[in-house]
């Protein structure tokens, strides 16, 4: 009996491991039938959990107000197979069992140290052979649809293995003391291997969780976080991105718990560190409720890569457990920049994703924001003979909107050049004009979608600088349903607006996309002879027709008027 007498302290450590915590126990003399319980604390949605009996306690002893367990004995169940099993895993430990444990290995694990005790436990799961052989007490399966809590079993007073299991998946195993009588304290020193919740036999924490739900992530307008952001950017634009999760119950009284962030955005989005914050806010509150800052030094922020390629932030969090069943927000800022084109030029995607992490190493699936850029594209022509001859060096300003006219508030665009009749969007260091090239093709990268009007400043040479057109298009993105990092599908179909010439018209590019090709004219008698064009060339026409009958008539009276005299 001397062999497994066991002070509390030394219980209490053995009964540690893994993913339990084993608390305080009452006192029970001996094993009088009573059902006793262990509670499942964070049980996982899906899995099941199955206590199967290693050992009985009896001759309990409690301190003087009867409320406190101070020592108690360990038998370690009479089965064959059970006791070999025990034995192995011991092994495993490292440890040799000694001679006067060789018939009962349990007395010999309640000294072992709390991560001695983790090893023995993980020796087991839910296909060990032993546990076939009618051991097991009890189950317990969480719903799929139940949020993570606490879960009690029903069980004979004891020392428990118990599985963790979902499908043909095997979490740790847990090595859990019932209550006793139906007593819960048990006087032990807590060490650093503890959580908050050790002092509280019969009962563990479920330290193997589900990954989270996919956090939600949106861009934003402003910094206000209000309205999102959808559909296109420019480049030069700063964005705003948050990124949103719920704080488990898991975390309850956890000062261990910590949830990481984990961003990664795709190239042609530049991130500084200086603008990453965290806050919480209660998730009953009203949108513009304020989020509450998580301070600074709660934060551990690491970030790799940069706007050329790609950009991961990963952001731990740490006493979460303050902010249990609230949101938990990463909030930062992000500039567009050229590089969002590619090498090649023709980038127009930027994807951002993130993850989250509960306490562990599982990531969650990936919360998106996808945003685009869009261009602008026509060609130039002249006509010699029936035949479109393609012009360079036609000219052209371009404001937003539908007004042709330049003004403060309607300033022209200014862009940098990449090639003959192709340029980038450049608001800081960029110029006013732009030039079709050689194949009289001019391309504008790196704008969001909208209404845009190009007036041009100098025609081609050889044609008429008194017919320049001016005409307004509007730009359509398109995200492709398929996949919304593939690359959209771009339009920028002429409109009515600004095209009183008539000298631009629509055209259908090798990807089939709406564009516009626009004419110079050498004379007035090659303006289209539809639209306003048209309208002033047949009233030329019929004011030159009116003169030339009024001279004729003018000049018939006078003949007549000679012969009469």
């Amino acid at each position: 009996m001397g062999l497994r007498k066991l002070m509390a302290g030394i219980a209490a450590a053995a009964t540690l491991l893994g993913g339990a915590m084993l608390g305080t126990a009452s006192a029970y003399a001996e094993d009088n039938g009573v059902t006793q319980t262990i509670t499942i604390m964070n049980g996982q949605q899906g899995h099941t959990y199955k206590a199967y009996k290693v050992a009985d306690f009896s001759n309990v002893q409690f301190s003087e107000d009867g409320e406190t367990i101070t020592s108690m004995d360990i038998d370690t169940v009479d089965n064959t197979e059970l006791v070999t099993a025990l034995k192995q895993a011991i092994a495993k430990v490292g440890k040799d069992l000694p001679t006067e444990y060789k018939n009962n290995p349990m007395a010999f694990v309640a000294t072992f140290s709390a991560s001695e005790a983790r090893t023995f436990a993980n020796s087991f799961n839910e296909d060990s052979s032993f546990l076939s052989t009618g051991t097991e007490s009890a189950s317990a399966t969480i719903p799929a649809d139940s949020a993570p809590g606490a879960h009690v079993m029903n069980v004979p007073q004891g020392w428990y293995l118990i599985t963790d299991s979902q499908g043909d998946s095997h979490f740790k195993t847990a090595l859990v003391a019932s209550t006793v009588s139906g007593k819960t304290t048990f006087k032990t020193d807590k060490t650093t291997e503890q959580s908050a919740l050790t002092d509280t036999l019969g009962s563990f924490y479920v330290k193997s969780e589900n990954a989270p739900n996919a956090p939600e992530k949106n861009a934003y307008q402003t910094n206000e976080y209000l309205n999102v952001k959808t559909g296109t950017v420019n480049i030069g634009d700063t964005v705003y991105y948050q990124v949103r999760t719920s704080v488990p119950l898991a975390a309850t009284g956890r000062q261990d718990y910590t949830i990481r962030f984990t961003d990664t955005a795709q190239k042609g989005l530049k991130i500084g560190t200086d603008g990453i914050s965290v806050c919480h806010k209660a998730k009953s509150a009203d949108k513009n409720a304020e989020c509450a800052a998580v301070s600074a030094d709660d934060l551990t922020i690491y970030q790799t890569g940069d706007d050329s390629s790609q950009t991961v932030t990963k952001v731990t969090v740490k006493n979460v457990c303050d902010y249990v069943g609230e949101y938990l927000y990463l909030r930062y800022s992000a500039v567009v920049t050229s590089y969002v084109l590619g090498a090649d030029g023709n980038g127009r995607v930027l994807h951002n994703e993130a993850t989250v992490a509960h306490n562990t190493d599982e990531e969650s699936e990936a919360g998106e924001a996808t945003l685009y850029t869009g261009d602008l594209k026509f060609y130039k022509y002249g006509v010699n003979g029936s035949d479109e001859v393609r012009l360079n060096g036609a000219e052209f300003t371009v404001r937003r909107g539908t007004n042709a006219a330049s003004d403060t508030s309607n300033a022209d665009l200014k862009f940098t050049k990449l090639g003959e009749g192709v340029y980038q969007y450049d608001p800081a260091n960029g110029s006013a004009t732009v030039a079709t090239g050689d194949n009289g093709l001019l391309i504008l990268k790196g704008l969001e979608a909208g209404y845009y009007t190009f007036v041009e400043t100098k025609a081609p040479a050889g044609y008429a600088d008194n017919f320049k057109p001016t005409f307004t298009v509007n730009m359509k993105v398109t995200a492709n349903k398929a996949s919304a990092v593939a690359d959209p599908a771009i339009e920028n179909p002429l409109t009515d607006d600004n095209n009183g010439w008539g000298l631009a018209s629509s055209w259908t590019d090798e990807s089939n996309s709406q564009r516009v090709k626009v004419k110079n004219v050498k004379s007035i008698t090659q303006l289209p002879l539809t639209g306003g064009a048209g309208i002033i060339l047949f009233s030329v026409i019929a004011a030159l027709l009116v003169a030339v009958a009024a001279v004729a008539t003018i000049r018939i009276r006078a003949v007549k008027r000679e012969l009469q005299d």
